[in-house]
């Protein structure tokens, strides 16, 4: 049973060096909308793809993100996030954005779908609350 839920949420994932995270931050968008029954998606993936496209520094495609990021209330990190500079500094944006009771996380595991080139399953957990999520996730990496 999904129900609508009036957050907006933010993917956050691992971008330079990988071919393929048009695909994921699209399955990851689908997934959530789908599954977790959310309405507002921001995917830096598509909505910066023109500036991505027109070259324009990584630097000041952040700077845009994290904009994005201030006016969200949930968070969606997809699998990667750790070792990504972009996720990690849009994640911290968002933790000194919210109260530790206010946040809310959504972390995505993504497999390929065999023979489906560009698809993943997609499983979602929810956390609510800061103290929920650092029970399962070490915060000091960053």
């Amino acid at each position: 049973m999904s129900c609508k839920l009036s957050e907006t949420v933010y993917i956050a994932g691992p971008i330079t060096g990988d071919p393929s995270y048009r695909d994921k931050f699209a399955a990851a968008e689908q997934a959530l909308s789908n599954t977790a029954g959310v309405d507002g998606l921001f995917n830096p993936a598509e909505i910066f793809r023109p500036l991505d496209e027109a070259i324009v520094c990584d630097d000041t495609i952040l700077a845009c993100c994290l904009k994005l990021v201030d006016r969200c209330s949930a968070i969606a990190l997809l699998p990667g996030w750790q070792k990504s500079r972009g996720a990690k500094a849009e994640l911290r944006r968002y933790r000194e954005s919210k109260e530790p009771r206010e946040c809310v996380f959504f972390m995505l595991d993504m497999y390929p779908k065999p023979g489906a080139k560009g698809q993943y399953s997609t499983i979602i957990t929810r956390y609510d609350g800061l103290k929920a999520w650092q029970s399962e996730h070490d915060l000091d990496m960053f």
